[in-house]
């Protein structure tokens, strides 16, 4: 029982007990390992921040010669030679005329698809005579088989 009026309890005389641990890092990464590393994610935060800053410089670079590309496109219409352009009349020259060499072709498959099909409605008519030809002989055949017994 408390023989003192004090509203606390005394404190036992004798050895203290240990107090919270006065560290905050964990106990198996050392300092330098820990600035090491620290030092390492900046190096590579830096890294990717040069990657993102050079793809947008290439990415600027080829729009701006692109848009020089299209406007000296624009400025300078191209200008043909002498040569390029009795090249480009023989040129224009013949494929003019292979609309007619088109025509003629045409009319030749529809000729000879013509043809083909009368070829074809002969074939079919011989077939047809070969047929009763055939059926004819059979019948022939059957009425000589019991007189030559």
């Amino acid at each position: 029982m408390n023989t003192t009026n004090l509203p606390f309890r005394p404190r036992a005389s004798g050895p203290r007990a240990p107090g919270p641990p006065t560290h905050r890092r964990p106990m198996g990464i050392s300092k330098d390992v820990r600035k090491s590393r620290e030092k390492e994610r900046k190096d590579n935060e830096k890294e990717k921040v040069e990657r993102i800053r050079a793809a947008a410089r290439a990415e600027l670079i080829a729009e701006q010669e692109k848009k020089e590309m299209e406007k000296k496109a624009r400025q300078n219409p191209k200008v043909f030679s002498q040569a390029q352009v009795l090249r480009m009349e023989e040129l224009l020259v013949q494929k003019d005329s292979y609309a007619a060499k088109f025509r003629a072709a045409r009319k030749e498959i529809e000729a000879k698809k013509a043809a083909l099909s009368d070829a074809m409605d002969a074939v079919e008519e011989a077939e047809k005579t070969k047929k009763v030809l055939e059926m004819e002989y059979a019948d022939i055949i059957k009425e000589l088989k019991p007189l030559s017994g």
